[in-house]
């Protein structure tokens, strides 16, 4: 398998460069299904069922992709990736520099997705997909969910009042490192307009009260217990309001909690086993409250999950993103042997 995914390097690049040459912004819905068939068809080579599900028209999203082998032997395993890209259009096209190329997409995620496919590739050659099961789900709306989650606030002295609210949530939620919140966007003034994709339009003077600010955010925590106690904290400081203000919060829920567990730790041994077996050394995984979000969040509490199988890039929702070419290779050889070892349960 390894050697497999060695000599066709070339080929797996080549696939990336077509990928990342379609643009597919997470509301490009047509940009996504594209890149979605395209991997559907890399997929249905291998022996997938393969299908594109659609979403409603007013979420302006693509849909996702869905590939199933149906088999009998070892364990069901459930691939995760993602069709949708931050950046999106001519500028952000595929370009190549020796073992770095650039693009939307490069490495998160379609690298990552490419990755996934050319492990495939190496086990339905060495005979390792035969009657395996095998679920390959790729999201098309993974980097801008359809409702966007924001909280917003309203009323007279309204920046003031988001400022006194901003300032005391970082005050009296600090200090735990696995509960982090981050401001995004914040926009204050005479008019605030906030359009389907986030973007604020704002216009006032300075002799002006401003009446109405908008602040959006982002809140990850590790339990549920967690996230609903902080969002009892948030709405008691939103609700001491100055003189003459008012505000209001509200939580729209993105991803779930992904706790750490005994199984989850006992599937990242094993792939440390086979990153050391051939030749890559160790793998730790990264303290909870340093990582991302990803989709295996919402099927942490049904199954064993590990995220970051993916390739190795910098510059991950900017315009400067980029992927270690080399780091395909690692990242299809060592999925490869790691789906061989639980679908036959060798060590």
């Amino acid at each position: 398998m390894r050697d497999y995914v060695r000599a066709h390097y070339d080929d797996d690049i080549a696939l990336l460069e077509r990928a990342v040459n379609i643009s597919s912004g997470s509301q490009n819905a047509a940009g996504v299904r594209r890149v979605g068939e395209l991997f559907g068809a890399q997929l249905a080579e291998l022996g997938f069922t393969v299908r594109m599900s659609d979403m409603p028209t007013s979420m302006r999203r693509g849909g996702h992709l869905i590939a199933d082998k149906q088999g009998s032997r070892g364990p069901r395993l459930l691939l995760i990736g993602h069709l949708d890209t931050v950046f999106g259009g001519e500028g952000q096209r595929f370009v190549r520099q020796d073992t770095i190329a650039r693009g939307a997409g490069t490495s998160d995620m379609k690298g990552g997705d490419v990755a996934m496919i050319a492990a495939l590739r190496a086990l339905h050659a060495t005979g390792g997909l035969e009657s395996s099961r095998i679920v390959v789900i790729m999201t098309g709306d993974e980097e801008a969910v359809g409702s966007p989650r924001e909280f917003a606030r309203g009323g007279f002295g309204a920046i003031y009042e988001a400022a006194r609210i901003v300032d005391t949530l970082r005050r009296e939620l600090s200090g735990d490192p696995t509960l982090t919140f981050n401001r995004g966007v914040i926009a204050g003034g005479t008019d605030v307009e906030r359009d389907s994709s986030g973007a604020m339009t704002v216009s006032g003077k300075t002799n002006i009260i401003s009446p109405k600010t908008i602040v959006t955010g982002d809140l990850r925590f590790l339990r549920e217990s967690q996230k609903n106690s902080a969002r009892a904290r948030m709405r008691a400081i939103v609700a001491q309001h100055l003189v003459g203000g008012d505000a209001e919060i509200t939580f729209r829920d993105g991803y779930p909690a992904m706790p750490p567990t005994a199984a989850g730790a006992g599937l990242l041994a094993q792939f440390d086993a086979v990153s050391r077996s051939l030749g890559y050394g160790v793998v730790e995984g990264d303290p909870p409250e340093s990582s991302g979000a990803g989709d295996v969040s919402f099927v942490a509490p049904y199954m064993t999950g590990m995220d970051g199988l993916g390739v190795a890039g910098r510059g991950a929702h900017s315009p400067e993103e980029s992927v270690n070419l080399n780091s395909l290779t690692m990242a299809a050889e060592r999925a490869a042997i790691l789906m061989r070892r639980l679908i036959t349960g060798t060590r």
